[in-house]
C-alpha cells in the first residue's frame, strides 16, 4: 500500500463531477472545497474527501476545489479498498462521516392556495358559504 504526496493551489480542482472515482484524499495541510448539489463544505487539516464514490462505487457526484495551498495524502482506490478490507471499523467511520456531510433534503413547498375547506366554495378570490338545503317546511 503506497500514499503519494500531491500539492495544489488555491483554485486548482482536485477531481471533478462525473470524473471516474480513482483515489481518495487524505488533506495533511491546507483548505479543501468540497461542493455538491449546490451545497458547499469546507474541509481542513485531517479531513479526507473522495471516499464516497470509492465507499459506493460510480462516478464522482461531488467536485472538490482547493481554497489554499494544500499537501495532500492520495490513496488509490485499490489500496483503499484493501484498507478497508483489513480495518473494516474505519470504513463505518468514514461512511458515517460522508453521509453527514450529503445536503439534507429541501423539504416541499407548501401548496400555493389552500384547499377549500368541507363547506365552502370558492366565488371569484373569496371563499363563501356553500348553500345550505332547506330544512323542509312543516
Amino acid at each position: 500500500m503506497s500514499v503519494t504526496s500531491r500539492f495544489t493551489v488555491p483554485g486548482e480542482w482536485i477531481y471533478r463531477r462525473r470524473q471516474p472515482s480513482r483515489s481518495v484524499y487524505f488533506i495533511s495541510r491546507g483548505e479543501v472545497e468540497l461542493q455538491q448539489d449546490g451545497h458547499s463544505i469546507l474541509l481542513t487539516h485531517g479531513d479526507f474527501v473522495g471516499e464516497a464514490e470509492l465507499l459506493h462505487p460510480g462516478r464522482r457526484r461531488s467536485r472538490a476545489k482547493a481554497t489554499s495551498f494544500c499537501h495532500l495524502l492520495e490513496l488509490s482506490a485499490a489500496d483503499f479498498q484493501r484498507l478497508l478490507l483489513d480495518a473494516p471499523e474505519l470504513g463505518r467511520r468514514m461512511e458515517r462521516i460522508s453521509e453527514s456531510r450529503q445536503p439534507e433534503p429541501e423539504e416541499p413547498a407548501p401548496p400555493a392556495v389552500e384547499p377549500p375547506a368541507a363547506g365552502l366554495r370558492l366565488v371569484g378570490f373569496e371563499a363563501a358559504a356553500a348553500p345550505q338545503p332547506e330544512a323542509g317546511r312543516g
